[in-house]
């Protein structure tokens, strides 16, 4: 599960209350902010949440970010 959430695109504190029933309950995930992730904190973890100070119509391109998650998924043609 990948999970990206902005400051003001609605989804960030339900996105918290989830990270936090997660780490509660002992299950264990990847959070940092999008520009720290590398390919590697993608590919080993199944739950992985990113905060991103873009806003939400840039998530996916301004960055090359969903390029970098299918390169990172477990897809056969990537």
């Amino acid at each position: 599960m990948l999970n990206i959430y902005t400051d003001h695109g609605g989804t960030k504190d339900e996105t918290e209350k989830l990270m936090a029933a997660y780490q509660t309950n002992g299950i264990g995930l990847y959070s940092d902010e999008d520009t720290n992730a590398t390919p590697e904190n993608l590919g080993n973890n199944k739950l992985v949440f990113l905060h991103t100070d873009m806003v939400h119509n840039d998530v996916v391109a301004k960055r090359g970010t969903f390029g970098q998650f299918l390169n990172s998924s477990c897809l056969e043609d990537k």
